[in-house]
């Protein structure tokens, strides 16, 4: 799992990440998402507080916002989304998946 502040790189170009994004934006945060459906169509949200936005892994996508401290970015490798990830792959501390897993 990755925490950071939106940076100029995640902004502009279309990226793709293989995790999935959860956007936190402020109050005074702009920031827009666009992705493209599979009809091939260009789908723009704008997102501000209290609204988040999810980004699911693979998903080719563009933001845009001022780069800093308006909008922090959760990012959740696809190892931890797999049923076999950790919490699946037969830990020893029960306790530690108890806590950590809610499959």
């Amino acid at each position: 799992m990755r925490i950071a502040y939106l940076g100029t790189a995640d902004l502009g170009s279309v990226r793709t990440r293989h995790s999935l994004d959860i956007l936190v934006p402020k109050e005074t945060a702009n920031l827009f998402t666009t992705h493209r459906t599979e009809a091939a169509r260009d789908r723009v949200a704008f997102v501000r507080a209290p609204l988040v936005s999810i980004v699911p892994p693979s998903l080719p996508h563009s933001l845009a916002d001022k780069p800093g401290s308006n909008t922090l970015i959760f990012s959740i490798a696809q190892p931890l989304l797999q049923r076999d990830g950790p919490c699946h792959a037969g830990q020893r501390d029960a306790e530690l998946r108890r806590t950590a897993c809610h499959a």
